[in-house]
């Protein structure tokens, strides 16, 4: 007779893991960006909404270097933006004007070798709660001559979606 328990068990994580999926909130980031000293990096964070009634009531950017954690900037619905004076204060924006329900990911300009560290986006959702998603930035100090200057030499690139009707 077969062991219930081997054919349960997993079926019941492979439930679970479909429900989280269908039915789940998460918060999407990269795990680890690299970026050369002096050039802009995106750190993304976007949420992946659960439901159209979540709403994003505020947005919190937190940065943890060696030595110290800094609170980077809030966007709270009602209050407004607040950018905290730390060493990124005049680096960092949201990519976006205002962060939307699905989209806070930041910009930091000029990039400095101090810049290296984890950054955390966390998303304050109604009703559903809090969700934070983490990157861990690398910052490279030289960039190597053939690609300074294919950055220096690139141009924009314009995609056009062929229609397949």
């Amino acid at each position: 007779m077969m062991d219930l328990h081997n054919v349960f068990i997993p079926l019941l994580l492979s439930c679970t893991s479909v429900f989280t999926v269908l039915y789940g909130q998460k918060v999407v980031t990269d795990p680890k960006v690299t970026v050369y000293q002096g050039n802009d990096v995106t750190l993304l964070c976007q949420y992946i909404r659960r439901s159209t009634e979540d709403k994003i009531t505020q947005v919190r950017w937190t940065w943890q270097n060696q030595s110290s954690e800094y609170k980077i900037m809030v966007f709270h619905n009602d209050y407004g933006l607040h950018i905290h004076e730390t060493p990124l204060k005049d680096r960092v924006s949201f990519s976006k004007s205002s962060p939307s329900i699905d989209e806070a990911s930041i910009i930091i300009r000029d990039v400095k070798i101090s810049d290296k560290g984890l950054y955390s986006c966390d998303i304050t959702i109604y009703p559903g709660g809090s969700l934070t998603g983490q990157t861990t930035l690398i910052v490279l100090e030289d960039e190597p001559a053939e690609l300074s200057l294919i950055t220096q030499l690139r141009a924009p690139v314009t995609y056009n979606r062929m229609s397949q009707y």
